[in-house]
């Protein structure tokens, strides 16, 4: 499909995928693969039971 048959809202959504695609290879995660420590899920999850008390 060329760019002169889409609707505005086809070309919109074109538009939003490739930028999000740019921006998820730009910016990534920089956590990924990484191994959160035992003692730090420990105290985030004590953290989080005072704050539901």
């Amino acid at each position: 499909m060329q760019v002169k048959d889409m609707t505005v809202e086809q070309l919109q959504d074109l538009i939003r995928h490739t930028v999000e695609q740019c921006l998820e290879e730009y910016f990534g995660d920089p956590d990924a693969g990484l191994v959160v420590k035992e003692e730090v899920k420990q105290q985030l999850l004590a953290s989080l039971q005072r704050q539901a008390a």
